[in-house]
């Protein structure tokens, strides 16, 4: 399947908010209780049901609101996702300059998207890194890892910390991969999609043991968890 596919985010978390506001909104409407020193007067005639969906109105309209902006986030990754689709099997076939073409054209393009301009250089990122492109492909990644507005444990920076793990490797600059894996380890536990994210943690682990001459301790490595990694 494609490895780089736009993360989008759990509908679940979605629900969670909404109901947590259709909370808040029905416990700041109920009514407080009379004082005890205030004599009960006789209770008001019933206001019928249009009078109740009046008073309901917000709340429908907050969770129309949420469920339009959970169809948009569901449309816009499988927009970009199309767009960056040509460039994912350029980079299958082998085609590595129409691969990192196409990624940043995407990437110029959602520029101001920040999520999803993330995504188009973690593509760009790759195709530089098969090309042999380090630096190039170094800056895409910081790109990532450096954007507004992006959350620390957000998919595209986590991966962005493995790639530039797996890129300084292949530099042999191994303490900033060891610093990269070891952060990207910290927050891996916070990703949607952990299996994905730790098979590339892992391989980005092993090779910095590769170019550290540990190369015994790599093999062991990859042995073990091969067909975890497959």
């Amino acid at each position: 399947r494609d490895l780089h596919s736009f993360p989008t985010r759990r509908s679940s978390d979605l629900l969670l908010l909404i109901i947590m506001f259709v909370a808040i909104y029905q416990l700041l409407t109920v009514p407080s209780p009379p004082h005890h020193h205030v004599h009960h007067a006789p209770p008001p005639p019933d206001p019928g049901l249009s009078s109740w969906l009046v008073s309901f109105l917000p709340a429908l309209a907050l969770i129309g609101l949420f469920i339009w902006y959970l169809q948009r986030q569901f449309r816009g990754g499988a927009k970009l996702n199309l767009k960056l689709e040509p460039g994912h099997l350029a980079l299958a076939d082998g085609d590595l300059g129409r691969a990192a073409e196409v990624a940043a054209a995407v990437a110029r393009e959602y520029r101001k998207q920040t999520t999803y301009a993330a995504a188009a250089r973690l593509s760009l990122s790759t195709a530089l890194m098969r090309q042999g492109e380090l630096q190039a492909a170094i800056e895409a990644a910081i790109a990532v890892e450096r954007a507004p507005g992006l959350l620390l444990g957000s998919e595209v920076r986590i991966n962005a910390a493995i790639y530039l793990g797996l890129l300084y490797a292949l530099r042999g600059q191994l303490d900033a991969a060891t610093r990269w894996c070891g952060d990207a380890r910290k927050r891996l536990g916070r990703s949607h999609n952990r299996t994905h994210a730790g098979a590339l943690l892992r391989v980005a682990e092993i090779l910095v043991l590769a170019r550290a001459n540990q190369r015994e301790d790599a093999a062991r490595a990859f042995d073990r968890d091969a067909r975890r990694l497959e």
